[in-house]
């Protein structure tokens, strides 16, 4: 029964950040059917990320080489969600101590731009900005930020493998 509830948790939870991502496209003047084609298309809709990104950086304890970095993830949530963040300096530090501003220049924030809500997007990104201020974790992959859940929790969780 625990995991049938913790399962059905996280499809619930995940479904919430589907139709955040989705109302923002909406609002954007993305066409439906395109975005859903490349949600389905592209690593969310193949589960990249249980299947292959998460079992071989997370829950293998392994962050480098990085899939993804961090600082390029949390550049790409800030950008969906915050408008003019890049000149705002609301993107944070590249890890190097250098703003993203600097490091990639750009200004989108589509989900402010078209006043759609992002509580759970903004969440994930809160939790990157914590994740980047840890030393060495910028150029680590973005997978890292889920150990600040561990130490919260008090428990590592890995695979046997």
């Amino acid at each position: 029964m625990s995991c049938k509830l913790l399962h059905n948790a996280t499809v619930f939870a995940s479904d919430r950040v589907l139709a955040e991502a989705m109302t923002t496209a909406a609002a954007s003047g993305i066409d439906t059917d395109a975005f859903h084609s490349v949600l389905c298309n592209a690593a969310l809709g193949k589960a990249f990320q249980l299947h292959v990104r998460l079992r071989e950086t997370w829950l293998a304890g392994e962050f480098e080489p990085a899939r993804f970095q961090l600082k390029t993830a949390f550049k790409d949530v800030s950008l969906a969600v915050i408008t003019n963040a890049s000149r705002s300096g609301r993107l944070g530090s590249c890890g190097s101590g250098q703003k993203l501003s600097v490091c990639w220049g750009w200004q989108v924030g589509l989900a402010e731009e078209a006043g759609v809500p992002t509580a759970m997007l903004q969440r994930c990104r809160s939790e990157m900005s914590e994740a980047l201020e840890r030393p060495g974790w910028a150029e680590h992959d973005m997978s890292c930020m889920h150990k600040l859940q561990e130490e919260r929790a008090g428990v590592e969780v890995r695979l046997r493998r």
